[in-house]
């Protein structure tokens, strides 16, 4: 197989962050044969981790990494600092905005999680605000940001973007439409650099399955976080960790970033905490059951001592190269990189071959990019239906000239 003494550097760093983030003592078990360094520094980075390396090795240890790399590591530290300064900032000010309503807010993923795991090691990235509000209090949220400006994200996806397009056109569904929100129980909302997902009652598909938990529960066994705002509730710790790992388990492509949180988080919690962690999980189908399973066994793998864990897992094993091969994945269809940088500047012009890129890839989508198919399918149904009228004109012309011409006769 490729990359073994690439793959299991990267693994033993992920036990090193795990380890030293919670103060532990941990001497990676590093073998030293040449490794391809540029490659090393591509997964990191995709996988959100390389900020993190940079904090907990030390000046010994990244010593004998080469000079390119430790520069990466800590120009991407710097950044992750900022971003992760910024986001906490955004979610200061919307908690005040909620708190004047007097809606109760639980915040999820990466400001909780920072929160309660990264106050040491300040170097979790964070990409959007993600809030859960409760069902009732839904109207109230879209009147309250429609007043403080924050526009649908389905709004600015609809400028001039063929893929947004093409998908509704045969999906039926309009993004600013209740029933498309529903269909997911969560809506992206943007005012500038803020970005918010707001959940109601939130599903996620996991082995093609949309499963969610009973959020109702949930916030029962919620409690307050004051320092983060009047409004703002913290998941109970069990909830807080399955949720998380629903939300890995159902991320395509997955990051090790999520697996890092979920072991830093399972060592933050007594032993006994274990013993009820997938208890939520054995209502839902076997298949997703598995999914989780495994999911779970690899945090253990890195969160535990190397012999404590179960490597003779393959389920676990396949998880960990598809982890792998999700760059690889993400990067067969070029095209997509352009769409999402287009729709996050939706002004933002595209040069050549970024447009040259854009087109091709809906000329040519990638099914495995797209994952469970349906987006594909839109796809091709688009361009058969386009390439049919293309083929047929001519023959309707000609129909049409030679009834024209009998006719005369």
């Amino acid at each position: 197989m490729e990359y073994q003494a690439e793959k299991k550097f990267i693994i033993e760093s992920l036990r090193l962050i795990v380890h030293r983030a919670s103060r532990e003592e941990f001497t990676p078990a590093w073998e030293n044969p040449r490794r391809d360094w540029g490659w090393i520094a591509e997964q990191c980075e995709w996988h959100r981790i390389l900020g993190l390396m940079a904090l907990t090795m030390r000046p010994a240890e990244s010593a004998l990494l080469p000079a390119a790399f430790q520069k990466k590591m800590q120009t991407l530290l710097r950044y992750i600092h900022e971003n992760q300064k910024l986001r906490m900032l955004q979610f200061m000010r919307v908690s005040q905005m909620f708190a004047k309503h007097h809606i109760p807010v639980i915040p999820l993923k990466g400001i909780p999680l920072c929160h309660l795991l990264y106050q040491r090691f300040p170097a979790r990235q964070i990409s959007d605000i993600d809030i859960l509000i409760k069902p009732e209090d839904k109207e109230r949220v879209k009147a309250m940001l429609a007043q403080e400006v924050f526009r649908p994200v389905g709004e600015v996806m609809m400028k001039n973007r063929w893929q947004t397009q093409i998908s509704l056109e045969f999906a039926k569904k309009d993004p600013l439409d209740p029933s498309y929100e529903d269909q997911w129980g969560r809506s992206g909302y943007r005012r500038g650099q803020t970005e918010l997902d707001i959940h109601w009652y939130p599903f996620y598909s996991v082995g093609e399955k949309r499963v969610h938990f009973s959020w109702e529960e949930m916030w029962l066994r919620a409690y307050a976080e004051p320092a983060l705002g009047s409004t703002v509730y913290f998941l109970d710790p069990q909830d807080q960790y399955n949720f998380t790992l629903m939300h890995a388990a159902a991320f395509d492509p997955p990051f090790f970033s999520q697996y890092v949180d979920l072991a830093l988080f399972l060592k933050s919690q007594p032993r006994s905490f274990q013993d009820e962690i997938l208890k939520p999980w054995s209502q839902l189908p076997a298949a997703v059951q598995q999914i989780a399973r495994s999911c779970h066994n690899f945090v253990r793998h890195i969160a535990e001592d190397i012999t404590s864990a179960d490597q003779t897992d393959e389920p676990m094993q396949k998880l960990i190269e598809l982890c792998f091969a999700s760059r690889r994945r993400h990067e067969k269809n070029a095209a997509c990189k352009s769409v999402r940088k287009a729709l996050l500047n939706p002004h933002a012009p595209l040069s050549i071959k970024d447009r040259f890129l854009w087109v091709l890839g809906y000329l040519v989508p990638d099914r495995k990019y797209y994952g469970h198919g349906n987006l594909f399918l839109c796809f091709l149904k688009h361009w058969v239906a386009w390439l049919k009228k293309v083929f047929f004109v001519p023959f309707r012309i000609a129909r049409k000239l030679i009834t024209i011409l009998l006719s005369i006769r």
